[in-house]
């Protein structure tokens, strides 16, 4: 699936370049970011790559104005960032310059590729909105092979579309070269509690419905994080963001505690364990360097994922949820970023999924194989977790997906 020829561009002009040489002679194109692409989008066998790592830049802008902005527009605090960079080094300028950018969860995701034309979602956007509502502005080379500024004054449609549209909007002869975000004065200690419930196999469905139970009442107090089930534990990294005090969130987990003890007491053993810690800083929770951390790369990974309202952890719609993800044979992985600052903004304003601005979780089954792993049985796993995320619909009638995963 790799590129048979692959243009490593180190500046604007070389993005041109490329462009124009792949229009000229009609060449299937891929644009391959800072990172990886879960959906392939990056790869493409007997295709003409176009690399953008060595597009690299990370400035901050204490007065930014988008360009075309009428006179007397107010200026705001702003960062612009190189296509060729990872999340983890735009945190760590962000931590020197005393601001906070909306970003990728994991450090090594590219800063300015398929995670914000995706839509970008992060820890921070219950904070301050899906990466989408933090672009400014975008700096992108068309398939005519020049460089045009995107943002709320110029190519309006075209700043809709990058803002979620994905690698549609965003790849093939178009190359982003630059995003520029909003950022956000520093956070200053964010609440860290690291949750490990485990159970017999008698008390799993209890357990996993006790959990998503309160997942709106987490929603409601600010808190994001992820959550990961399984036949016999569930495990959960909770985040409050601009806070120092875990007592929210250790009276919202009561309801946990009681099951525990409920069960326990009735010959089914349950036990909690949770840790709580106070970070100074946002760049606290990401202290590897990128180049030092196995990312997984070269893995066959396979994802099918819908976005889950508030209501769905309510009722009827509860249960259904709870029976319906601990019959899963697959690894689920329960995102709590979105609500809050997310579902404020119009569903028309940008162009990922409605659904987004009236969700609570993000929620994604995965699969995979091993390099030795029969095609026949590949075959059997893609089609399994499409029929399965198509059962997840049903669960969720008039809601979506998140485009990147």
């Amino acid at each position: 699936l790799v590129p048979q020829y692959v243009a490593k561009v180190k500046n604007v002009d070389d993005v041109k370049a490329a462009v124009n040489f792949a229009r000229k002679h009609k060449l299937n194109t891929r644009v391959k970011g800072a990172s990886h692409d879960y959906l392939g989008r990056s790869s493409g066998n007997g295709t003409f790559g176009i690399s953008t790592i060595n597009l690299k830049g990370i400035q901050f802008d204490d007065s930014f104005k988008p360009n075309g902005a009428p006179a007397g527009s107010a200026s705001q605090t702003a960062v612009h960032v190189g296509a060729g960079e990872h999340w983890y080094f735009v945190y760590k300028a962000a931590d020197a310059h005393s601001v906070v950018v909306v970003g990728g969860a994991c450090p090594t995701v590219g800063a300015a590729g398929g995670w914000v034309l995706g839509g970008g979602h992060s820890s921070l956007s219950p904070q301050y909105g899906l990466g989408v509502d933090n672009v400014l502005q975008f700096e992108i080379v068309t398939p005519d092979g020049n460089l045009r500024i995107a943002n709320q004054y110029k190519n309006k449609d075209l700043f809709w579309a990058l803002r979620g549209g994905g690698a549609g909007f965003g790849a093939s002869l178009q190359v982003v070269t630059k995003v520029t975000y909003k950022t956000h004065p520093a956070i200053t200690a964010i609440t860290t509690v690291l949750l490990n419930i485990t159970y017999t196999n008698a008390s799993y469905h209890g357990a996993l419905k006790t959990v998503l139970s309160i997942q709106p009442d987490l929603g409601a107090h600010n808190v994001s994080g992820y959550l990961y089930p399984f036949a016999s534990s569930v495990m959960a990294v909770l985040l409050v963001a601009n806070s120092g005090d875990a007592t929210a969130v250790n009276t919202t987990l009561k309801p946990i505690y009681d099951f525990a003890t409920a069960e326990t007491g009735a010959g089914r053993p349950v036990q909690v364990q949770t840790v709580s810690y106070v970070l100074p800083s946002y760049f606290s929770l990401f202290q590897e360097d990128p180049a030092k951390i196995n990312d997984g790369a070269g893995t066959a990974s396979i994802l099918g994922s819908r976005l889950v309202p508030p209501s769905s952890f309510r009722g009827a719609q509860l249960e259904a949820l709870t029976s319906f993800l601990t019959r899963q044979p697959f690894t689920v992985i329960l995102h709590l970023v979105a609500g809050g600052k997310v579902s404020t903004v119009s569903p028309s304003a940008t162009a990922v999924h409605p659904s987004w601005r009236s969700a609570l979780h993000h929620i994604v089954l995965a699969s995979g194989w091993e390099t030795d792993t029969p095609f026949a049985e590949r075959n059997n796993r893609r089609k399994s977790l499409t029929t399965i995320t198509q059962m997840f619909g049903t669960l969720v009638p008039n809601s979506g997906a998140y485009h990147n995963e």
